[in-house]
């Protein structure tokens, strides 16, 4: 998985091993919500 700044899109990239992604997304989307708005219906 190759990351880039989209501002930047000719800049450097970092690369990641599949795994590696895999892992970090495994450990941010449990940390991760998203707020309800005020007087939203659920």
């Amino acid at each position: 998985m190759a990351v880039r700044d989209s501002k930047d899109p000719d800049g450097p990239t970092v690369a990641f091993h599949p795994r590696d992604w895999s892992a970090f997304l495994g450990a941010v989307k449990p940390a991760t919500s998203t707020p309800q708005a005020s007087g939203a219906d659920v």
